[in-house]
């Protein structure tokens, strides 16, 4: 089973995050901020960590520097911010 851990501040996308990789049969862990997630993230031996980029004291990005290197390592920079205008919850 695959293992995720997912770095994220907001409870709330969180929460959604981890219901989400779940439900594709991952098993998940969220810290919820960047010192404990590094620790996982060097405990844990994550196939996969999910950062927000925006985290406080520590951004998302200096966690990604940090965290300890095995096998390949992919950072992709996914932003999602709500702007005004912004319809929630449709597609296209």
């Amino acid at each position: 089973m695959p293992k995720v851990v997912i770095v994220e501040d907001d409870a709330a996308m969180a929460a959604a995050l981890k219901d989400g990789f779940t439900y594709e049969g991952t098993r998940s862990s969220s810290p919820g901020t960047a010192r404990p997630g590094l620790r996982l993230a060097r405990e844990a031996s994550p196939d996969v960590v999910i950062l927000d980029v925006m985290l406080p004291k520590m951004s998302g990005l200096d966690v990604c520097k940090r965290a300890p290197r095995g096998g390949q390592r992919r950072a992709d920079h996914h932003a999602d911010r709500a702007r005004p205008g912004d319809r929630q919850g449709r597609s296209g």
